[in-house]
């Protein structure tokens, strides 16, 4: 699927969907506020459009800000890319994701923000 994405002012949209907001002088985007409902629970992380983060980097933009339950997780355009899952769920109506694990949206690798993974969870209805 080719999404179409414009930008009005710095900020970019896919049709009237806000993603997030460009902002030059710190070479920053930063997602719109995204909680557990956003989660791929597949992959324990969280997705951006391809065409995007393609736009973004050649656009020079270095970091990527997620506000994400309470927390504000920030990384590379360059990693999200690189270190990023494509998403297989896509169709017409679906946009292609690039997916990077939660554990993985961070600028240090000495020093990464644990989540814990949905299937290290307990479970209600037996033994984990």
């Amino acid at each position: 699927m080719f999404a179409q994405i414009s930008f009005r002012g710095n900020s970019a949209y896919w049709n009237t969907f806000k993603w997030g907001t460009i902002f030059p002088s710190e070479s920053t985007f930063v997602v719109v506020p995204r909680s557990q409902k956003n989660l791929f629970r597949v992959f324990n992380g969280l997705g951006i459009n391809e065409q995007l983060l393609i736009e973004l980097n050649e656009l020079g933009i270095k970091y990527i800000e997620v506000p994400y339950c309470g927390d504000l997780l920030k990384t590379t355009t360059k990693k999200w890319i690189q270190k990023g899952i494509r998403s297989p769920y896509s169709n017409e109506k679906v946009d292609q994701q690039i997916i990077l694990r939660l554990n993985d949206i961070n600028l240090s690798e000495s020093n990464p923000i644990h989540y814990a993974s949905a299937n290290n969870q307990l479970s209600l209805f037996g033994r984990a």
